[in-house]
């Protein structure tokens, strides 16, 4: 077989490359990270999992984390693997 087998001139789609970028905002994280997801046109948000708990989600979701999981519009993935769903 020629250079790369079977497999030669079939190639995986490439994603587009970003940028980490750092935004300071003077607000409340779960309201920052959904508005710049949004102004950003993110495909999904990735959260940490720990933290203080909120009272609802005991202490498997951080405050912060259990906000964004229920107001997001957008796939939202965590420390455990994707959290929600669209």
């Amino acid at each position: 077989m020629g250079r790369g087998g079977a497999h030669a001139g079939v190639h995986a789609p490439r994603r587009p490359r970003s940028t980490p970028q750092l935004e300071l905002v003077d607000d409340r994280p779960a309201e920052a990270l959904l508005r710049a997801a949004d102004e950003h046109d993110a495909l999904a948000i990735v959260v940490g999992t720990t933290g203080p708990a909120a009272p609802i989600a005991g202490s498997i979701l951080g405050s912060v984390t259990y906000q964004v999981v229920h107001r997001s519009t957008r796939p939202v993935g965590g420390g455990t693997g994707l959290l929600r769903r669209n």
